[in-house]
């Protein structure tokens, strides 16, 4: 029988991401959601990277998740980025680097259900997201949602007019409807 909860697409460029891929691809595997394709698109790493991702391939398998990993020559984030994209089949997508990560295991899902109980007039939503020193995993600071952004419903006009004091550009926090 066929999954009828949205497919959410996790889409990740990566170079030489081996001392933290690890952490991304657990705290993915982790998630309360129940249909998600992970794409991780390898911008030529020349490190041990595709040995770490391939080896969760089977993992993700066993929790009813797919995982593709996808080898390119060394063209830079943004090409990596765009080559995914092609690739993507849910019906949502977050793009995490990789080096970020999910920290609480039903973010996928929390946002996932936002995106499903809303109408067409709502196209993305975002979590609040904590910067971290990736080496003594103390917290740095947070970006995100306080009183008066926590129901800002016009994301994409502070992005077209930079609008810094109400938006934030994280990777991973936010989720897209693809067909808007």
């Amino acid at each position: 029988m066929a999954n009828k909860t949205p497919k959410v697409t996790v889409l990740t460029p990566c170079y030489n991401a081996a001392p933290y891929i690890d952490r991304l691809l657990g705290s993915v595997l982790s998630q309360s959601y129940d249909n998600i394709e992970m794409i991780v698109i390898d911008d030529g790493s020349t490190d041990n990277s595709a040995e770490i991702i391939k080896s969760y391939v089977e993992r993700f398998k066993e929790r009813g998740y797919t995982l593709d990993y996808v080898y390119q020559k060394n063209q830079g984030q943004s090409a990596a980025i765009n080559h995914g994209l092609k690739l993507v089949k849910g019906t949502y997508l977050v793009w995490p680097d990789a080096d970020d990560f999910y920290s609480d295991n039903t973010s996928i899902e929390q946002m996932a259900k936002l995106l499903t109980d809303s109408d067409r007039s709502v196209s993305t939503v975002r979590v609040q997201y904590t910067r971290i020193d990736g080496t003594t995993m103390n917290t740095i600071g947070y970006w995100g949602v306080d009183s008066t952004t926590k129901y800002k419903t016009d994301l994409f006009e502070d992005y077209l007019f930079n609008n810094i004091n109400s938006t934030w550009v994280v990777p991973g926090g936010y989720m897209v409807k693809m067909d808007l």
